[in-house]
């Protein structure tokens, strides 16, 4: 390398330094500001969580006797498309989260066998993503498969609303998620 080449890598590094040090020596004042500020934030915000748990234990008791059997914990008729298939495909990444919860869902209906030439018919409510690109379906089951299919089932993809309790079965060594479904509205 040239002498050139180096004493400007060098000027350039001692400007740095220059600049890096001498803004160690400048008032602080503002910086320790807005970190006490932030302190006092996340106080105040663990304070808030705190006494937000504390009501929450207290009514708890009150929540599961006031809550009715009809009441939904999930309610996906509400929200966008967009949001629905988000929260359909959490429903499939993280279904622990939800066995146990009342869940409410329209879309159109599908019916299917696993197996062709067999008797068992599997049921689903499709759900899409705004662009109708990306679909999921959620199995169902209506009063226990007590009904008897085609005859008491709608027509592929005849839109239907169902809610029922997220719930799982297993079956070929596998685990299954579905809807409980006391019943189908067809929209």
């Amino acid at each position: 390398m040239s002498i050139i080449v180096k004493k400007t890598i060098a000027s350039c590094i001692i400007l740095i330094l220059t600049m890096v040090m001498s803004a160690c020596g400048k008032d602080t004042s503002m910086v320790e500001e807005i970190a006490n500020k932030q302190d006092g934030t996340i106080q105040g915000t663990a304070e808030v969580e705190s006494n937000l748990q504390d009501n929450d234990e207290k009514n708890e008791t009150d929540i599961e006797e006031t809550k009715d059997i009809n009441d939904v914990d999930v309610d996906l008729t509400v929200l966008s498309s967009t949001m629905v298939y988000s929260e359909v495909y959490n429903m499939m990444v993280n279904p622990d989260v939800y066995l146990g919860k009342t869940i409410k869902v329209i879309g159109p209906y599908y019916a299917g066998q696993l197996v062709y030439g067999t008797e068992k018919y599997y049921h689903f409510v499709v759900i899409s993503d705004a662009t109708a690109c990306c679909q999921n379906g959620i199995e169902f089951i209506w009063d226990d498969n007590s009904h008897v299919y085609p005859d008491e089932y709608p027509k592929d993809n005849t839109v239907i609303e169902i809610t029922g309790v997220f719930s799982s079965y297993e079956e070929s060594g596998n685990t299954y998620y579905y809807l409980k479904a006391d019943g189908i509205t067809i929209k």
